[in-house]
């Protein structure tokens, strides 16, 4: 049995972390004053610190998953996976068993000390997390890049690929998203799809990313601003496909056209669309800021964010 722990074979000391943010704490500085954002839920707009907005807790829990639950992985995600990414995902999936098989050793026969399964467990259950954390460690870049109006990233391929790989996992591990996945599938080969998600939703960021990185040569990214035209707000699910507005439940479409505010005057459109190669840039008429603060409305699950709360009440009451 192997496992990637340090260079004497001792699993890392690590903290568990609990309380686990699934849209970035970073990301949302943009909408904050003095770490504090404003926040509309349940009806009502409050002020509070970025640490207790868009977190769950154990929300990225890693589970020990069974023969047939790996068997499903590999059957309803991995044979779909493009094939740069399929050994990779493999890979983990073995390494992550392995961990698991370790722990169960360790505890079984006294051969590890309370320090190193407790490092251990620790270790498993922020693996997720320290995935999310890779990802926001190449994207930041990319979007300070934005920020400062700098698109040329998208024409280099690695940085490309970090950058839809960034925007796919930004998609995809939010509450929202996993909500809707556990309410629309259902299938009788797995007693629990909640405990196969997780990893799979690790597959399908991977399969998102490679889909708009397949699509770069006719996608391209353009800035929307809004100049004075008032405030983009956000919300807890931040990105948002333009194509997916308004299908009814268990719809879909096999058309991608990414919007993602990045700050109150800022946001990106990610498209296809002819216009979108023609001008890199657009200022925002007031009707349009308001138009995608209400989309970022229609897909939030319970919280959106804004700058002030001036900004936040015309949009609580569409909650």
């Amino acid at each position: 049995m192997t496992t990637d722990f340090d260079q004497q074979g001792k699993v890392l000391l690590l903290m568990k972390k609990r309380k686990q943010h699934y849209v970035w704490k970073k990301y949302l500085t943009a909408w904050a004053t003095d770490g504090k954002v404003n926040c509309s839920r349940n009806g009502k707009i409050f002020a509070t610190n970025l640490v207790n907005v868009a977190v769950a807790r154990d929300f990225y829990k890693v589970f020990d998953l069974t023969k047939e639950e790996i068997e499903f992985i590999h059957l309803f995600a991995l044979n779909g996976c493009p094939s740069q990414y399929r050994q990779r995902h493999v890979d983990k999936i073995r390494s992550i068993n392995d961990m698991f098989r370790l722990l169960e050793w360790g505890k079984e026969s006294k051969q590890m000390n309370d320090q190193d399964i407790k490092s251990l467990e620790e270790g498993i259950h922020n693996l997720e997390e320290e995935f999310h954390c890779q990802i926001e460690a190449k994207g930041s870049r990319l979007i300070e890049a934005i920020l400062g109006k700098d698109l040329s990233f998208w024409d280099e391929k690695d940085a490309c690929l970090d950058f839809a790989l960034y925007i796919s996992a930004q998609f995809l591990r939010t509450e929202r998203m996993q909500a809707g996945i556990l309410d629309s599938v259902k299938t009788s080969l797995v007693p629990d799809f909640g405990r196969v998600w997780p990893t799979i939703r690790q597959i399908q960021i991977s399969n998102f990313a490679w889909n708009i990185f397949d699509l770069r040569d006719s996608m391209r990214i353009r800035l929307l601003e809004t100049g004075g035209s008032g405030y983009l707000i956000t919300g807890d699910q931040p990105v948002l496909n333009t194509y997916a507005i308004g299908l009814e439940k268990g719809e879909l479409t096999t058309e991608i056209e990414i919007y993602y505010p990045l700050s109150p005057s800022l946001a990106i459109l990610l498209s296809a669309k002819p216009e979108n190669k023609i001008q890199e840039s657009v200022m925002l008429s007031r009707e349009q800021v308001d138009q995608y603060n209400t989309m970022i409305v229609d897909q939030s699950k319970s919280q959106i964010y804004a700058l002030s709360a001036g900004c936040l009440r015309p949009y609580t009451a569409l909650r």
